[in-house]
């Protein structure tokens, strides 16, 4: 995979390019046939894929290849100036281009990362969670590894911000998602479903190391919540999949029913089972 800066010069490079081919095409046919729109393709390029300022480093040298084509075709101008005045005025309409290319640029990008990215914790959200969840499972199909779900609850986060504020409520689950996103593997995907309620998933990890990792992820959990002095405590369902359920929502609904299960046994427990598929 190219690095970043290999891939800026290499925008820098096909810019100048683009740009001294349309200029050539220009001086070549002259004065009398337009081909303005066509610099807007190398100023296009270099602001999607290089950003604000190699835009308008294009836009620049759009200009001032437009300015020597027009002031070499032309042998006299009624004003000294008015070459220049054309360039500046062609070079305004490409810096123009090159904010609204960027700004759109930039809006998309954000809006993708908030299509997937919980706006309070910064952690994935349902949405991604569950598109990661189909992903997994395809390849656990493929694979024949086994998958493990662990859903999440907070015992008395109402009291908590009840007692304490919303804001308090926020800082805790801000604190339960980084907790958690810091004390799983690489491989693991974590997030919040919703609420108080988050959900991991752990793609290749048996009955035995997955209770071995809910525990400490719960251990850890509870730590945090005793340097705060937040009474919170945490139900969790564990389930190994040995064989997959027909679809990700039914994986989500077995975690969640464990969970319940756990949390009906007397709070601040954790529930771990195996699905199998009865032949």
């Amino acid at each position: 995979m190219p690095s970043a800066t290999s891939l800026h010069f290499k925008i820098f490079l096909s810019t100048i390019l683009g740009v001294t081919f349309v200029g050539l095409i220009d001086y070549s046919w002259g004065h009398e046939l337009s081909f303005e729109v066509f610099y807007l393709a190398p100023v296009s390029i270099a602001s999607w894929y290089g950003g604000r300022l190699q835009g308008y480093m294009a836009a620049a040298l759009s200009a001032g290849t437009w300015l020597a084509a027009d002031v070499t075709m032309v042998t006299a101008y009624s004003r000294w100036w008015i070459p220049l005045w054309n360039a500046l005025v062609r070079g305004a309409f490409f810096a123009i281009t090159v904010h609204l290319l960027t700004m759109i640029r930039r809006q998309l990008e954000h809006e993708k990362l908030t299509a997937t990215v919980d706006g309070l914790t910064g952690i994935a959200n349902s949405r991604a969670i569950r598109s990661a969840i189909e992903k997994e499972m395809a390849r656990a199909t493929r694979s024949g590894l086994v998958l493990t779900a662990a859903y999440i609850d907070l015992d008395n986060f109402k009291q908590v911000n009840d007692t304490l504020g919303h804001w308090a409520g926020d800082e805790l689950l801000a604190k339960v998602a980084s907790t958690l996103a810091h004390h799983v593997r690489a491989t693991d995907i974590v997030g919040r479903l919703g609420g108080d309620e988050f959900f991991v998933l752990f793609p290749d990890l048996g009955l035995e190391k997955a209770s071995h990792l809910a525990e400490h992820l719960s251990e850890r959990l509870l730590g945090e919540m005793e340097k705060k002095d937040w009474p919170v405590t945490f139900s969790t369902g564990v389930v190994v999949f040995e064989s997959l359920p027909p679809s990700g929502d039914e994986l989500v609904r077995l975690a969640d029913d464990a969970m319940y299960r756990a949390k009906k046994a007397g709070k601040n427990r954790m529930e771990v089972e195996v699905f199998r598929k009865s032949s």
